[in-house]
């Protein structure tokens, strides 16, 4: 018998480790990481890894158009989680909104999903669009309209306005509703989030600004979204990559949303 059990703790030795490939290799002492960027398949051979991961869609673009003050676009949906991945997955990375134009869904096959964000709201008295994060409601003639709703988990709702002339609310972040616009003042996008799980610091879904025909644009939730315009000004577009929405225009074009992003980080220790 002691023997025979010698045997197995040989053979376990033997046995191969899980191979990953897939997106953009980095690596520093402790983790390695894969970042997708654009579509692509991650794989993992020869059994299983334990992953942290971040997953975001693409931002929605700012509302634009001829009638005053437009709301901002919604970051598309993130989420910051573990799981186990083994086997072969499509990764889809979603597209940033253009002008007026919810941002596309990124995807890891049928086993991570999340929804871009909403476009802001456009033209006059039009509501914001849901998505991961809501778009901000453009300006309204005197009446009240919302904001899009969030997603719970992914996202926050857009700025809303309440018998606002001139101004649009800011479309929704990862850490925050969007703000409602005020007289003569775009409302703010909501606050991005910060992560270093690419292993650099970087700042996620941040909503786009509201624009205002008149007065103080709204300011995007974070250095990686979009400012809305003024006074006939278009509105400022996302970084790419960040899940970011774009500003809102005023009586001008809309700015464009962030594409999304995928990223897993690994130990060493789970491939070596």
């Amino acid at each position: 018998m002691p023997i025979h059990g010698f045997r197995n703790m040989a053979l376990t030795a033997q046995l191969p480790k899980p191979e990953v490939s897939g997106g953009t290799f980095t690596s520093d002492a402790t983790y390695y990481y894969r970042k997708f960027t654009s579509g692509g398949t991650l794989s993992v051979t020869n059994g299983s890894i334990n992953v942290d991961y971040l997953i975001g869609a693409g931002g929605g673009g700012g509302g634009g158009g001829s009638a005053g003050g437009q709301g901002g676009g919604g970051a598309g949906g993130l989420i910051i989680g573990t799981t186990t991945i083994s086997g072969s997955h499509p990764v889809i990375i979603g597209t940033g909104g253009g002008q007026n134009v919810n941002g596309g869904n990124t995807t890891v096959g049928s086993i991570l999903s999340v929804t871009g964000g909403g476009a802001g709201g456009a033209p006059r008295g039009d509501a914001g669009s849901n998505g991961g994060s809501g778009g901000g409601c453009a300006e309204t003639a005197g009446g009240n309209n919302v904001g899009g709703t969030g997603i719970s988990g992914q996202g926050n709702k857009g700025g809303d306005t309440f018998g606002i002339l001139n101004s649009g609310g800011g479309g929704g972040g990862k850490s925050s509703a969007g703000t409602n616009s005020a007289n003569d003042k775009g409302g703010n996008g909501g606050s991005s989030i910060t992560s270093s799980l690419s292993g650099v610091s970087t700042a996620y879904a941040g909503g786009g600004g509201g624009s205002s025909y008149v007065g103080a644009i709204g300011t995007g939730g974070g250095a990686t979204a979009g400012n809305g315009g003024r006074v006939g000004g278009a509105g400022g577009s996302a970084s790419a990559n960040t899940c970011s929405g774009g500003g809102g225009g005023a009586q001008n074009v809309g700015g464009s949303g962030g594409s999304g992003i995928f990223i897993i980080r690994y130990l060493k220790s789970e491939v070596e």
